[in-house]
């Protein structure tokens, strides 16, 4: 870096080689001023740190993959998603994490995101964590190009939905189970609007009733009630 006689900093690069001149030994010096292209690698690389804070931090696993389903890039989240180090998760495969099924689906997912370009998205895989513990989760797919436009790999965001799908599993157990004593019951149970209108109700109120299903529902006391 050099200052000008107005005080400006200005970014040089300079080369120097020895040459003969008239019998005597110099040196020939040139120099390029290069200050535009040092202002954007320093953008560059201010852009660069920016977007990887922003990867290392998110909660959201994210990776990168080869057409053959190496990984190449992730984030930290995603190696303990996996329960993997950094230096194992490099190039390990889906087919080493995922069950023998698992991985014939998603296989095929990676493969049609291939074939038609088109993204997938909220796909629900089982994965086993390193330590053997099973994890579920939700993944994107999108396809990588390079300048040219063909295809050189995949790119995705992943999310440990493991929680959410046990709770929403024990939810649908729950609403099984009471709709199974619900149907069962010899009492006939109803719900209605502040109208007046059914809005939800068991089998043996249809028998009570006479009327089938489609009918009963949405139904008024004054249709089958006197005055």
């Amino acid at each position: 870096r050099f200052r000008s006689s107005a005080g400006t900093l200005a970014d040089y690069l300079v080369s120097s080689r020895p040459i003969g001149f008239k019998g005597q030994e110099c040196v020939l010096v040139m120099s390029t001023v290069i200050t535009p292209l040092k202002e954007v690698q320093r953008t560059l690389r201010e852009s660069e740190e920016k977007y990887r804070n922003i990867l290392e931090t998110m909660e959201e696993g994210y990776y990168e993959a080869d057409l053959k389903g190496n990984m190449t890039f992730f984030n930290e989240s995603l190696c303990r998603m996996h329960g993997y180090a950094r230096d194992e998760m490099m190039h390990i495969t889906y087919q080493n994490y995922t069950p023998h099924q698992e991985a014939e689906r998603i296989y095929r997912i990676f493969n049609e995101v291939y074939r038609t370009g088109v993204p997938a998205k909220a796909v629900d895989y089982q994965v086993t964590r390193k330590d053997g513990s099973m994890v579920t989760l939700e993944t994107s797919v999108s396809l990588r190009r390079n300048a040219s436009g063909e295809p050189i790999g995949f790119r995705g965001i992943s999310r440990d939905r493991t929680q959410q799908r046990k709770a929403e599993k024990a939810l649908s157990e729950s609403e099984e189970k009471y709709r199974n004593i619900l149907e069962t019951m010899e009492e006939g149970f109803w719900e209605v609007d502040l109208a007046g209108n059914f809005t939800f109700f068991n089998e043996p109120l249809c028998r009570m009733l006479g009327y089938p299903r489609d009918e009963l529902m949405g139904m008024n006391n004054k249709s089958f009630s006197s005055p």
